[in-house]
């Protein structure tokens, strides 16, 4: 059973599996599908569904929509993201901090126990990182999860229904594995749309909104949009491109801030942030007030 003293040796040995990241397979992702995943869930006890998720994909914007939620919903709660800019620790957050070394190399070392999945098969790197990221969530109750590649043949897409899904917005991303065109790389990210939760989405081309609106009313739930149902109402911006809006949504409490962070792209990554938690928990205000000072 792999046990490892520390966080760089969890990683020298994850370094023996397969990692799509630097080396991506010739064949498009929907050559593969989430069996091995759920074999490895299994093998693990299933974590992920010992915690409620918010899960999160998009072209653009969708680490900062996940880093403003985490916020939001605050200290303790898991978030799982990538890429990490120093460390791979830090795809694996308790709010507001990146898991502790020991923490990561035990949660690694627990997951690269079930690696084998099957005759001749093992988990791939991101596999084995996403189950390590789900062992840790089970003590958070709540987490913030991030798509790596597209959506619905994610790693991250064996999660049961979340509490809410947010799509940001769709360009053109991952074309060898996602498709070429704008439609068909929709439709794989709103593959993690999932009967008994909410859609929430920023993105307004015709074309892919079209896909989204599709996906959401196939599997029964809504699709709140960032325009639509989410309102963003007087904006204003100051010399160094940082936004102030008004928030609201019919049944919700409007909220104003400013954020920290800027461009005026980032507007709509926190409006799906918001419209994600407020169709579902209903934060208060103060709450977000300290997300929008994150960046």
């Amino acid at each position: 059973m792999p046990r490892f003293a520390t966080a760089a040796a969890a990683l020298r040995f994850l370094e023996r599996f397969t990692n799509y990241e630097k080396a991506p397979p010739a064949a498009r992702r929907t050559a593969y599908d989430l069996d091995r995943m759920r074999r490895l869930c299994a093998a693990l006890g299933n974590p992920e569904r010992e915690f409620a998720a918010f899960h999160i994909t998009g072209t653009k914007g969708k680490g900062s929509t996940a880093g403003y939620l985490a916020a939001a919903l605050g200290d303790g709660t898991g978030l799982y993201t990538s890429p990490h800019l120093l460390s791979m620790r830090e795809r694996i957050a308790v709010w507001p901090d990146a898991v502790s070394d020991g923490e990561f190399a035990r949660a690694v070392g627990d997951a690269t126990c079930a690696a084998r999945t099957g005759p001749r098969e093992f988990a791939t790197y991101f596999e084995l990182m996403t189950a390590a990221a789900f062992l840790v969530f089970r003590r958070c109750g709540i987490a913030v999860v991030e798509v790596g590649l597209g959506g619905r043949l994610d790693a991250t897409n064996v999660l049961p229904a979340p509490l809410a899904c947010g799509i940001t917005s769709i360009d053109w991303d991952h074309m060898d594995r996602l498709g070429n065109t704008l439609e068909a790389i929709a439709g794989e990210k709103a593959g993690i749309l999932k009967r008994g939760t909410v859609g929430v989405t920023a993105e307004r081309k015709p074309g892919p909104l079209g896909v989204l609106r599709r996906a959401a009313a196939k599997v029964g739930i809504p699709l709140l949009e960032v325009g639509r149902e989410i309102r963003l109402t007087d904006l204003a911006s100051d010399r160094r491109d940082r936004w102030t809006a008004t928030f609201d949504a019919d049944g919700a409490e409007p909220v104003r801030v400013t954020l920290a962070a800027p461009g005026r792209h980032q507007l709509d990554n926190f409006a799906v942030a918001w419209g994600m938690a407020q169709s579902t928990l209903s934060l208060p205000a103060a709450r977000w007030h300290a997300a929008a000072a994150w960046s």
